[in-house]
């Protein structure tokens, strides 16, 4: 599900990069709405997004291709709290385009932010993949604690979301091209 994978840390040239590129980012408001439509007025949804930036690309090409049979895509993945009295969440979701995502968290965004899986997931015939749900209508099934020196992968067909999201969550996401989504658990379990 939520796997630790041994991958060495980026280069602190990639981690600074990575962060001036995040620092200088306006939050994604529409990245928040779509996640505030679906859930109760009670939930505090982050603003989040993933985008790709050429120098940041570029660089983690550079020291991460090597590493794996199928081209990757590295993101940048930013979920945003934005407001001051109370934690945010990245509310239940699955990712949209791949099926395999392989994260390193620069900033965590919190001192006790957690990752949930739960008990859906998208069909595999769902090409597009992306879709949001309540978290009323989902099982918790599992809850992971990152640190911030660690690789992890997880299947992102499987609903999950980022719960206590005091500040911004800042991680680079390296996405596999090509993978199927009846071929995650091969790929996850050669990369664990």
């Amino acid at each position: 599900m939520f796997t630790e994978i041994n991958l060495p840390k980026p280069s602190e040239k990639l981690i600074n990069l990575i962060k001036t590129v995040a620092a200088s980012r306006p939050t994604n408001i529409g990245g928040q709405a779509v996640h505030i439509d679906v859930q109760s007025d009670n939930v505090n949804c982050a603003a989040g997004e993933f985008f790709a930036d050429p120098e940041v690309s570029k660089l983690a090409l550079l020291e991460y291709q090597s590493y794996f049979y199928n081209n990757l895509t590295p993101l940048i993945g930013l979920l945003r709290n934005t407001r001051t009295d109370a934690p945010a969440s990245y509310a239940p979701h699955s990712d949209r385009i791949r099926n395999v995502g392989i994260n390193f968290y620069v900033d965590l965004g919190g001192s006790n932010v957690s990752t949930v899986f739960y008990d859906k997931h998208d069909p595999e015939d769902d090409l597009q993949g992306g879709h949001n749900a309540r978290y009323e209508d989902l099982t918790k099934v599992n809850e992971y604690y990152c640190n911030d020196s660690t690789w992890y992968v997880f299947n992102t067909r499987q609903y999950h979301s980022v719960e206590n999201i005091e500040t911004t969550r800042v991680m680079l996401s390296l996405s596999l091209i090509g993978v199927n989504a009846k071929d995650v658990h091969k790929v996850m379990k050669n990369l664990a």
